[in-house]
């Protein structure tokens, strides 16, 4: 995932400084089998969605991390957390 969190952040770099957003990405991300292009988009949209929706005169905070889920939740699978201060 961090190939695909690094093309989300440079195709968002307009809005990231017009709203002068920190973005954290917490490495290493883990790694994920998917559509690269569909992977990019979702994450996209996410970070442009906690980027946009923030209180006005709120600096954007978004953090960017992964977690692998136990045996007992889901097996081989891996969360990945977009936290943000937005008003959502």
């Amino acid at each position: 995932l961090t190939l695909v969190v690094t093309n989300a952040i440079d195709q968002l770099q307009v809005q990231i400084q017009e709203r002068q957003a920190q973005i954290a990405v917490e490495a290493p991300l883990l790694s994920v089998q998917g559509n690269f292009q569909t992977l990019v988009q979702v994450i996209s949209n996410l970070i442009s969605n906690a980027i946009k929706f923030t209180a006005a005169g709120v600096q954007p905070q978004v953090r960017v991390w992964t977690q692998k889920q136990s045996k007992e939740v889901g097996g081989d699978r891996v969360r990945l957390w977009v936290e943000d201060n937005g008003i959502g």
